[in-house]
């Protein structure tokens, strides 16, 4: 009967060891759990800020190559009105050169081609603007957790 009692005893003993082992075991896995979600959120944050940036940087150099857009425009029509002023007079009479028509033509080309080129930078930079804003809530919404 003592041997059943003491057998029953550590039964009891192994129970509750099992009983707290578990239990330590679930905290751990809570904890481990608990820490990849933080390791994601803050990858996610990296990942966010990384292309936040990269925006940012297209958006600039978008910008710069616009700016030097309009600046090769204003020269380019500086230089026509230049050019016309020149010969005005041989315009007025209409005894232009064969050559100077086909130059003032070649400028008007490369002021056309440099306001298409102008366009097309200013609505990607407006879309890639879009696109950050887009994207500024989002790390709004994080931060705030």
């Amino acid at each position: 009967m003592k041997l059943k009692i003491e057998d029953k005893l550590l039964a009891k003993q192994q129970i509750h060891k099992n009983v707290k082992n578990e239990f330590e075991d679930q905290e751990m896995t809570d904890y481990l759990k608990e820490m990849d979600q933080k390791m994601a959120e803050e990858s996610q944050n990296q990942l966010d800020q990384i292309i936040t940036n990269s925006i940012e940087e297209v958006v600039l150099k978008l910008q710069y190559l616009v700016d030097e857009t309009k600046d090769k425009t204003d020269r380019l029509v500086q230089i026509h009105q230049q050019f016309l002023e020149s010969f005005k007079d041989d315009i007025e009479k209409n005894i232009l050169n064969k050559d100077i028509y086909i130059e003032a033509n070649n400028q008007n080309i490369k002021l056309f081609k440099y306001e298409e080129k102008l366009k097309v930078y200013q609505e990607s930079v407006e879309i890639l603007q879009a696109f950050k804003q887009q994207l500024k809530p989002e790390e709004n919404d994080i931060q705030q957790m």
